[in-house]
């Protein structure tokens, strides 16, 4: 108990135990961090349930868009707010580490955005035992009856598959060859959003070593070349969203010749 001369001065009522504690500073600094952990524990329990909550639904919001795709123009789904408590504790531990709080993402935020491959959304999916997803059709664009009429082919000719990248719901290609030699091939990439695949046109004309505009039935954006015995066309299809290449050994076809399997593979898109 406090004397009343004690009471009189504003002291508090403490054990008789802690008050060499609570007279000495670092202690009583020692006390005060401890209640306030003790306090920020309890707080800490309602933001982890609130964040697990937050993960599961943005997981699920990217495996709905992995499954369905999702239109460029639709609105991203957003997750919901949290409650007034969790909002509280939030600004409190925030408040009490000095740290601070990283922008909350964009309404038009995507998987493209994030950045992810399509390698490690088949890999999620594999993960969940999700069937893959179909890869891009593009089979109908060219068949072995154009690469005869046009480049005038009268021997056997064998579609296969193109090595290098693996098919995905965002690109696809393949290549027909005759018996001996390369012969011609057929890649094709394709986004959602428009900006995506103006911006793969550019990366491919920086790659190839000769990329001189073409203009004609293609469209504005479209370049042609040849390097190390293979002719190149590339060019951009807006309707379709999508950017093609077709290649084509220079001892099979000239560049006239390629250009006209492009134009007729542009009517398919």
């Amino acid at each position: 108990m406090l004397s009343p001369e004690r009471v009189a001065r504003g002291e508090k009522d403490v054990p008789t135990a802690l008050e060499p504690m609570v007279a000495s500073p670092p202690c009583a600094a020692a006390a005060r961090r401890s209640l306030r952990l003790q306090h920020r524990s309890r707080k800490d329990a309602a933001l982890h349930a609130w964040g697990v909550r937050l993960l599961t639904g943005a997981a699920l919001l990217a495996l709905v868009g992995c499954g369905r795709g999702r239109d460029a123009d639709a609105p991203v789904a957003t997750p919901p707010a949290p409650t007034e408590s969790a909002t509280e504790t939030e600004g409190d531990v925030a408040a009490d580490e000095g740290a601070a709080a990283a922008p909350a993402p964009t309404e038009s935020a995507g998987l493209g955005e994030r950045g992810w491959s399509a390698e490690e959304i088949e890999a999620l999916r594999a993960r969940l035992g999700l069937a893959p997803q179909p890869a891009l059709v593009i089979d109908h664009l060219l068949t072995t009856v154009d690469v005869r009429e046009i480049l005038q082919q009268a021997g056997g000719l064998r579609v296969l598959p193109l090595q290098g990248q693996r098919p995905a719901p965002g690109y696809n290609a393949f290549h027909i060859a005759p018996e001996q030699g390369f012969g011609v091939a057929l890649q094709a990439w394709r986004a959602d959003e428009l900006r995506l695949v103006e911006a793969r046109y550019e990366r491919l004309r920086e790659t190839y070593i000769q990329a001189e505009r073409l203009t004609g039935a293609l469209g504005d954006r479209a370049f042609h070349g040849a390097f190390g015995g293979v002719r190149h066309v590339v060019w951009l299809h807006r309707p379709s969203r999508q950017v093609l290449s077709l290649t084509c050994a220079e001892a099979l076809c000239d560049p006239s010749q390629l250009q006209r399997l492009a134009e007729r593979v542009n009517t398919r898109l």
